[in-house]
């Protein structure tokens, strides 16, 4: 499968750490161990520039796994995603 969004410019709310450890380009580098991490806060999104127009026709989201995460916080991690919506702008 082509994925369209790889490589492509990427931005989000705001970062997790100050060290750029997890930044926005990680959620779209083609890699599965890595992603990009946003502080709790209330509405935070993450978004990526396609840079024309395209027919989408499936969006498949990863959360990141659970086991063996860095922090060992496997029980926080259920639930981030529970409040997601993806929108589309041309």
């Amino acid at each position: 499968m082509f994925e369209l969004y790889t490589g492509k410019p990427a931005t989000m709310s705001s970062a997790h750490l100050t060290n750029g450890a997890y930044p926005a380009s990680n959620g779209n580098d083609g890699k599965s161990g890595t992603f990009f991490h946003t502080p709790r806060e209330k509405g935070a999104w993450w978004r990526v520039d396609l840079e024309s127009s395209h027919r989408i026709q499936a969006v498949n989201l990863t959360n990141r796994p659970g086991k063996g995460f860095i922090y060992k916080c496997a029980p926080c991690l259920f639930g981030y995603l529970s409040s997601l919506s993806i929108r589309t702008s041309a």
